[in-house]
């Protein structure tokens, strides 16, 4: 599995990158959520790590930009990518 670790605490993010690529997971480690964004926008994921409480902008507002498409990376940020849905909410 190709894997996205979004963390900002150093011995964190090197043990779960380490232990997972033990586990055969391919793991691209960003460390806040402005630089995922070209990861994302250049890759396929099958998963993403995410730190909720990360400097700048914090993992909940990177996952609710998605889902809203407020900013999509593949587009430059203006949410027009068919395969992107605003997220209808629970």
């Amino acid at each position: 599995m190709h894997l996205l670790l979004i963390e900002d605490d150093e011995i964190l993010g090197d043990g779960l990158k380490s232990v997972l690529a033990q586990n055969c997971h391919t793991v691209d480690w960003v460390r806040d959520a402005e630089s995922s964004l070209p990861m994302l926008a250049s890759n396929s994921f099958d998963l993403i790590i995410l730190d909720l409480n990360l400097p700048g902008q914090s993992g909940f507002e990177l996952v609710d930009g998605l889902r809203e498409g407020a900013f999509d990376p593949r587009t430059g940020g203006d949410g027009t990518h068919p395969g992107l849905r605003p997220y209808p909410g629970p």
